[in-house]
Parts: C-alpha cells; sequence; structure tokens
C-alpha cells in the first residue's frame, strides 16, 4: 500500500546510515544511555520533521531486513524450498464466516486479530499416498517437525515488523542485489567480465526471495503478529498456573504459549495446557 511503499522510500535511504551507527547505537543502549536516540531517529525527526511513528517504522523495516538478510544467507530458502515441494500448508478454515477466504491459497486480512477460538487452522502436507491432514500435535514427520521450527523463527521477525513485512523483505532484496551490482563493476574493472553469468546470478537471488515470501504465504503466517493466545493472563494465574509470580516470568510464559501455537497450529488448549504444566511445573 502507498503507506508502506512511503516508509520503504525512507528506509531505502537511510539504510547506510543505520548500518554505520548500529553499533554504536547499541553500545548506547548497553551502557545504559537510552537519551542517545538512534541517528536515522534524530535524522527523521529533527531534520526531516517527520513524526516520531514514522522514525519507529522505519527503523522496523530496516532491522527486519536485516533479519531476513541473515536467514536467506543461512540457508533458509532452502528450507522454504523443501516447505513448497513438500506442500507443507497451514491455512484457515472458517467456511461458516462471510469474510472467509474461499481457498487455502488465500489469507486471512492481515488487519484483523487471529482467534484461534473462531477459526479451525488446517495442517496438511504430501506424503507417499498423497496429500495429508496433520494432527500438529502428534505428527513426527522431520519435514514438519522443521518446517515448524522454521515457522517458529519466522513469526519472530514478523511479530516485530508486523504487516510491514513486505517491505522488509524488498528492502532486503534490493540490497543483496546492488551487492552483486557492486561485484560486478569489480569484475568489469578487472577485465573478467561475463554479464550472462551476472544475470543468472541475479535471477537466481530473485528465486530466493520468491520461495522464501510464498513459504511465509503457505505456512498460515499472514497476521501471526496479532495472534491472540488460547489461555489469557486471567485464566493463566487462576486456573492453569495458579502458583505463577508477578514479575517478569509472567511474561515468559506468555511467550512459551505463543510459541506452542505457533509451532502447533490448531493445537487445542488440553494439549497447550499440559504442555505448560510441563514447561512450568513449579507453578501448576
Amino acid at each position: 500500500d502507498e503507506e508502506s511503499r512511503r516508509l520503504l522510500w525512507y528506509a531505502s535511504f537511510l539504510k547506510p546510515i543505520y548500518d554505520a551507527t548500529k553499533a554504536t547505537s547499541a553500545a548506547a543502549k548497553t551502557s545504559g544511555r537510552n537519551k542517545s536516540r538512534p541517528a536515522v531517529t534524530r535524522f527523521m525527526v529533527d531534520e526531516l520533521k517527520r513524526p516520531t511513528r514514522d522514525a519507529e517504522s522505519v527503523e522496523k523495516i530496516m532491522k527486519a531486513a536485516d533479519d531476513f538478510s541473515r536467514l536467506v544467507k543461512s540457508g533458509s530458502d532452502l528450507t522454504a524450498t523443501a516447505i513448497l515441494l513438500g506442500e507443507v500448508r497451514v491455512w484457515y478454515d472458517c467456511s461458516d464466516r462471510d469474510d472467509c477466504p474461499t481457498e487455502p491459497d488465500d489469507n486471512i486480512d492481515e488487519t484483523t486479530p487471529i482467534n484461534p477460538n473462531e477459526v479451525t487452522i488446517r495442517c496438511n502436507m504430501i506424503s507417499p499416498s498423497g496429500t495429508k491432514e496433520i494432527d500438529c500435535v502428534t505428527e513426527d514427520d522431520p519435514v514438519w517437525l522443521h518446517a515448524m521450527e522454521y515457522r517458529l523463527t519466522i513469526s519472530k521477525i514478523l511479530g516485530r515488523v508486523g504487516a510491514l513485512w513486505r517491505a522488509a523483505l524488498i528492502l532486503s532484496l534490493s540490497e543483496q542485489l546492488a551487492k552483486l551490482n557492486d561485484d560486478e563493476l569489480n569484475y568489469a574493472i578487472e577485465g573478467d567480465f561475463m554479464e550472462q553469468d551476472f544475470e543468472e546470478v541475479r535471477r537466481g537471488v530473485i528465486e530466493q526471495y520468491d520461495a522464501f515470501a510464498a513459504s511465509f504465504l503457505q505456512l498460515g503466517l499472514m497476521g501471526i503478529w496479532s495472534q491472540k493466545p488460547l489461555i489469557d493472563g486471567g485464566e493463566m494465574k487462576k486456573d492453569v498456573l495458579p502458583r505463577i509470580p508477578k514479575g517478569p516470568v509472567f511474561r515468559d510464559v506468555m511467550d512459551e504459549q505463543i510459541d506452542w501455537m505457533t509451532q502447533h497450529p490448531g493445537g487445542s488448549k488440553q494439549y497447550l495446557v499440559k504442555h505448560l504444566a510441563e514447561t512450568f511445573p513449579d507453578f501448576v
């Protein structure tokens, strides 16, 4: 949309400044100098007179772009390809609702929080006998388990960047293509230049990112950043883990719930309660 495109332009323009100063910004936070705002924020707010929310959104895009780049470089595009070839799929079946997508390939509206109590999450993957529906709690196929670990990793990034994930992915891709252009120039200067080879490399990078983005859709990750927990805070303290203390540990418990739900899409509350009791036995 237009808003995401506008923020992507800022992110593209300011990314070199972010890269050059992020080590300094991290050191300032570590030392407790919180009054030292990141250089990108200072530039956008003080010089360009943009609102703080714009600066925060631009930084989210740049951080997520770095996260995506690291994942692609570490081979996550191969995992994405395996997911696509294995037809590993997570989709939302809400056929009793007027606003429900009609096909598994369609997506839930990203602006609408996913309420697991209102939709049925279905999972399937290919098997020697054809496509099979998955019981996400009991399935032990290594391909499925690896796909769910990957789903959790991606969900962490999407949880931070939210609906701006496309802008971050485009920024990451653009940076990789720009680096190829630099390499191409160096080879041309050195007299060892083959334009066809570089064009093939460019296509390969684009195909990597195509598979990467397609895996997000196939794993039902759109809107995952607004997913509601199966167990809210009140129920957690009253019925599930009555001995849970106040403080940071409560956040750890709620985060563990979200992680379990992400790796077991469509898993029931019964199995979630069992998992939490096993993970935090002192609070039962």
